[in-house]
């Protein structure tokens, strides 16, 4: 295996434990920093692909699939996010129910 592509894993590792750590804040804000970045990304490749003087129809198809494909990340980064907003919504119930006990 060659040295970039060892590189190239361990960045995209510490890009999703970046999201993790994020996410898992008290401001579960900050977990959505990383979608909308790629997200913006994404808009920005797909308004940058060269569209050939040809039909309408494939310039459209290929507009789209830029734009999907480059949003693979921000789906992987939002379900991160759901994940512990839900974890972190849940939590906050219980500490709610505990000081109501007292």
């Amino acid at each position: 295996m060659p040295i970039n592509s060892i590189i190239l894993i361990i960045v995209l590792i510490l890009i999703l434990f970046l999201q993790i750590s994020l996410s898992k804040k008290e401001n579960s804000k900050l977990g959505l920093v990383l979608p909308i970045l790629t997200i913006a990304i994404s808009i920005v490749s797909a308004l940058n692909v060269y569209i050939p003087e040809s039909n309408f129809s494939s310039a459209i198809a290929l507009i789209i699939s830029v734009f999907l494909y480059f949003n693979i990340p921000t789906i992987i980064f939002f379900a991160i996010y759901l994940y512990y907003k839900k974890d972190n919504n849940s939590r906050n119930e219980i500490n709610r129910m505990k000081i109501n006990d007292l």
